[in-house]
Order: structure tokens, then C-alpha cells, then sequence
């Protein structure tokens, strides 16, 4: 269905991304957008595990690692930090990574909004993704 309507608005625009919420979050929705020539833009769960991209060497054996470590939302590493910003007292944190997630074939481009309440301590993740 979705295809469907995309075709008929490709007709009259060009479409480069597809933005939706969270439903689409597997991998038989990230192909059916691909097979159009396009990006899809998308929100994964706040507790969704993802894995740092393997960079390491082929060890000659098996298969040729994916994943290195999972990716923790409490010591997320500094050197992916983007920008700050701070609005009611609650300090917002932008990262973006390169990141793996088991369920979905290829790569993301992750966003991950990181807030935490100053005065009550409780913090919450906002995550993003980008098949492009």
C-alpha cells in the first residue's frame, strides 16, 4: 500500500527520503524503501540494543566479524558527542554514530537524544536512525 501511494506522489515530486514513525523499525521495511531509491528516516525504541560497527582485522577463521561492543547508553563515549543544548533545566546531549542493530541487514546513521532532568535525575534517550 505504502508503495502504491509513493508511487503516485513520485509522479509529481521528487522524493529522496521517507520519514515514519517507529513501526518501521525492521528490515523488511527498510528494503521495501530502498527498492524505491530511497532513504528511510525512523525512530527505534529508547531500550533498542545496537552494537558499535566491527573496524577490527579478519582473524582468517569464520565468518568476518559484525558487531564489536554494545553500545551503552549510560557511558556513551564523548568523542560521538554533536552538540548541547539545555532548555527547562534539562540538559540535552546529540550523538551520532554509525551503529549496527541485529534485526536490521545494513549499517545506521544513529541519532541518539540524551535528557536527563537535573533536578529529579531521571534521564531518557530519544533514538534515530537513517538508512542513507
Amino acid at each position: 500500500m505504502v508503495g502504491k501511494v509513493i508511487s503516485a506522489v513520485i509522479s509529481k515530486f521528487k522524493l529522496v527520503c521517507f520519514v515514519c514513525d517507529g513501526a518501521f523499525e525492521n528490515n523488511a521495511a527498510i528494503e521495501m524503501i530502498s527498492q524505491l531509491n530511497m532513504c528511510l528516516i525512523s525512530k527505534l525504541r529508547n531500550n533498542s540494543t545496537l552494537y558499535f560497527n566491527f573496524t577490527g582485522e579478519y582473524s582468517g577463521k569464520g565468518r568476518s566479524a559484525i558487531y564489536a561492543e554494545r553500545i551503552d547508553y549510560k557511558k556513551f563515549p564523548s568523542q560521538y558527542l554533536m552538540s548541547t543544548k539545555t532548555e527547562c533545566n534539562v540538559p540535552k546531549l546529540f550523538y551520532q554514530i554509525a551503529a549496527c542493530h541485529k534485526k536490521i541487514q545494513d549499517s545506521l546513521n544513529i541519532v541518539i537524544v540524551h535528557k536527563e532532568n537535573l533536578t529529579t535525575g531521571k534521564c531518557a534517550n530519544v533514538i534515530s536512525f537513517c538508512t542513507d
